[in-house]
Protein backbone atom coordinates (compact mmCIF):
# COMPACT_ATOMS: atom_id res chain seq x y z
CA UNK A 1 0.00 0.00 0.00
CA UNK A 2 1.51 3.44 -0.80
CA UNK A 3 0.07 6.05 1.15
CA UNK A 4 -1.66 8.87 -1.43
CA UNK A 5 -2.14 11.35 0.89
CA UNK A 6 -2.62 12.67 5.06
CA UNK A 7 -5.15 14.97 5.81
CA UNK A 8 -6.61 16.10 9.33
CA UNK A 9 -5.18 12.99 11.30
CA UNK A 10 -6.18 10.92 8.43
CA UNK A 11 -4.14 8.66 5.42
CA UNK A 12 -5.57 7.56 2.58
CA UNK A 13 -3.98 4.23 0.88
CA UNK A 14 -4.12 3.07 -2.61
CA UNK A 15 -3.46 -0.70 -2.73
CA UNK A 16 -1.15 -2.58 -5.01
CA UNK A 17 -2.83 -5.63 -5.87
CA UNK A 18 -0.61 -7.16 -8.91
CA UNK A 19 -0.80 -10.45 -8.92
CA UNK A 20 -3.56 -10.95 -6.73
CA UNK A 21 -7.28 -10.49 -6.73
CA UNK A 22 -8.57 -7.49 -8.91
CA UNK A 23 -10.89 -5.23 -6.93
CA UNK A 24 -13.14 -1.87 -8.21
CA UNK A 25 -10.41 0.99 -7.86
CA UNK A 26 -10.40 1.82 -4.11
CA UNK A 27 -8.96 3.32 -1.29
CA UNK A 28 -8.45 2.61 2.29
CA UNK A 29 -8.92 5.69 4.87
CA UNK A 30 -7.48 5.35 7.79
CA UNK A 31 -7.08 6.30 11.48
CA UNK A 32 -4.04 5.04 12.98
CA UNK A 33 -4.18 1.58 11.81
CA UNK A 34 -7.65 1.34 11.55
CA UNK A 35 -9.67 1.60 8.71
CA UNK A 36 -12.65 4.11 8.72
CA UNK A 37 -13.71 4.10 5.30
CA UNK A 38 -13.14 2.01 1.88
CA UNK A 39 -14.39 4.23 -0.93
CA UNK A 40 -14.16 3.66 -4.72
CA UNK A 41 -12.21 5.86 -6.46
CA UNK A 42 -14.58 6.70 -8.80
CA UNK A 43 -17.42 7.62 -7.42
CA UNK A 44 -15.63 8.43 -4.04
CA UNK A 45 -18.60 6.39 -2.38
CA UNK A 46 -17.79 4.49 0.87
CA UNK A 47 -18.03 0.38 -0.24
CA UNK A 48 -18.75 -0.81 2.70
CA UNK A 49 -21.58 0.71 5.43
CA UNK A 50 -19.58 2.96 8.32
CA UNK A 51 -19.75 6.16 9.93
CA UNK A 52 -20.43 9.41 7.98
CA UNK A 53 -17.99 10.90 5.96
CA UNK A 54 -16.90 14.34 7.09
CA UNK A 55 -17.34 17.27 3.84
CA UNK A 56 -13.49 18.12 4.67
CA UNK A 57 -12.74 15.09 3.47
CA UNK A 58 -14.88 14.58 0.64
CA UNK A 59 -13.92 17.79 -0.82
CA UNK A 60 -10.22 16.49 -0.49
CA UNK A 61 -10.94 13.53 -1.79
CA UNK A 62 -12.35 15.39 -4.81
CA UNK A 63 -9.37 17.49 -5.06
CA UNK A 64 -6.98 14.31 -5.37
CA UNK A 65 -9.29 11.94 -7.22
CA UNK A 66 -7.30 12.29 -10.37
CA UNK A 67 -3.98 11.60 -8.98
CA UNK A 68 -5.53 9.18 -6.67
CA UNK A 69 -6.76 6.75 -10.38
CA UNK A 70 -3.17 7.82 -11.51
CA UNK A 71 -1.33 5.68 -8.27
CA UNK A 72 -4.19 2.79 -8.85
CA UNK A 73 -3.13 2.84 -12.26
CA UNK A 74 0.60 2.47 -11.46
CA UNK A 75 0.16 0.59 -8.63
CA UNK A 76 -1.49 -2.07 -10.66
CA UNK A 77 -0.38 -2.22 -14.05
CA UNK A 78 0.25 -5.91 -14.66
CA UNK A 79 2.73 -5.39 -17.24
CA UNK A 80 6.03 -4.29 -14.29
Amino acid sequence: MARAFRHRGLSVYIGDERGGQHHLPHAHIRRGKDVIWTINLFTLEPMHPGPPMPRHLLKKLLDEQDRMIEMWEELNDERD
